[in-house]
């Protein structure tokens, strides 16, 4: 896991990715945050990539992003997705604030 210090509102978190995130109620696991899920199910890291722009106005300055895609990119033997997460977890962290990365990637 990457981790970086929240700049934003330290109470609201936001998670993005596929069904993983979509389906569960992660308001019930985090009763103390504003949780705003722009899970999609279905979703591959570069659908999540073309998202950007929207999630930026949807989650105007969250203190944490937790980003939790890539598999659907790994059922679909689509194993050249990592440059294109890299470049989520960047814009996330260069934007805004506190970015936890399920994958191996490191924020700048």
């Amino acid at each position: 896991m990457t981790w970086a210090t929240p700049r934003g509102n330290r109470k609201e978190l936001v998670l993005l990715g596929d069904s993983l995130i979509e389906y569960y109620d992660w308001q019930a696991r985090f009763p103390d945050h504003r949780v705003v899920n722009l899970g999609l199910a279905g979703d591959t890291v570069q659908g999540l990539k073309a998202r950007l722009p929207l999630i930026r106005q949807q989650a105007a300055r969250p203190g944490w992003f937790c980003v939790m895609i890539g598999t659907n990119n790994v059922a679909m033997e689509d194993y050249g997705f990592p440059p294109d997460y890299e470049t989520i977890v960047a814009w996330l962290a260069n934007r805004i604030l506190a970015c936890l990365s399920m994958s191996p990637v490191c924020c700048p």
